[in-house]
């Protein structure tokens, strides 16, 4: 049974981390052996075999599907490779927060530049990274974000590119969440009520960033490689996707942000791609995983 806080821990995680990555290598793995070496190379496990599913080569164009999982049977990760038709010789790999916590039962703890740095030496690209960055003290506003990105203020307070005509999509099932930008768009924001979902006592809202396309992708595993720390990475994207902003009579564009925007993300913008450039078509866009 899996143990939830009850209290605020002394000692948070960090405040923006890795919530999934996904990536693309051009070779096929054509034996046991070969899938053991990648599991080493990525998480540093030897001798470790993942278990192996097959029946998925219709839906997702692999035909040789792989999971690892620690010592709780939790999935660490997806391999998949024997790609068939544009997929052809090429392996995809899909890696979720897990393997970049401070711990795992596997002790098995990925680090992120290590495998950016393995990534672009094997010659593969990124095709998904989601960026998680976590308000542990609420200085986000809750109930005011909702009021913005509703579909009667949305058009009068919310600067974005993600939802220019229609709201963003308000929910309330499991947790309390409203989801910027669509599931088929390069970029989406989910932010969401975590401590519903974790039920946990005290207040945690959670902004996840998901990342998709090659371009875009690898554009944020360079700035990564280039030193910048990843809550700031987390931080700019954020700025640069939305801005809330205060009511009144003035133009949207020339109000001030509210207070508790700015002190949660700063005032420094970060964009992944340039104006000029449009985001690729990815071959990988079926591999949207959850586990």
């Amino acid at each position: 049974m899996a143990v939830r806080l009850s209290t605020l821990p002394q000692q948070l995680p960090p405040v923006a981390h890795l919530h999934k990555i996904n990536f693309v290598l051009p070779r096929t793995l054509d034996n046991d052996r070969k899938i053991s070496d990648l599991v080493k190379d990525i998480f540093g496990i030897a001798g470790y075999q993942p278990n192996q599913f097959k029946g998925y080569g219709q839906r997702y164009q692999y035909n040789s599907w792989y999971e690892v999982k620690d010592d709780c049977d939790s999935v660490l990760g997806v391999i998949m490779t024997h790609g068939t038709g544009k997929f052809r010789d090429t392996t995809f790999v899909s890696l979720n927060g897990r393997c970049f916590e401070t711990w795992t039962p596997l002790d098995c703890t990925i680090d992120v530049i290590n495998l950016i740095n393995y990534v672009f030496d094997q010659m593969g690209y990124f095709t998904r990274l989601d960026l998680a960055k976590n308000d542990y003290r609420r200085v986000t506003d809750w109930s005011e974000q909702v009021e913005i990105s509703s579909k009667e203020n949305f058009r009068d307070r919310l600067i974005t590119r993600l939802n220019r005509t229609t709201p963003p999509l308000y929910l309330r099932q499991d947790a309390e969440s409203i989801y910027y930008g669509s599931n088929k768009s390069q970029t989406q924001i989910l932010v969401y009520k975590k401590q519903d979902k974790e039920l946990t006592k005290f207040p945690w809202i959670r902004f996840e960033t998901i990342i998709r396309g090659k371009a875009q992708c690898n554009a944020a595993a360079k700035l990564l490689l280039s030193g910048i720390d990843i809550d700031a990475l987390a931080a700019g994207i954020l700025c640069n996707l939305l801005d809330f902003k205060e009511p009144g009579l003035n133009v949207k564009s020339k109000r001030p942000s509210c207070s508790w925007w700015t002190r949660f993300v700063g005032t420094e913008k970060i964009s992944l791609l340039s104006k000029d450039k449009k985001p690729l078509k990815d071959i990988t866009e079926f591999t949207e995983i959850d586990f």
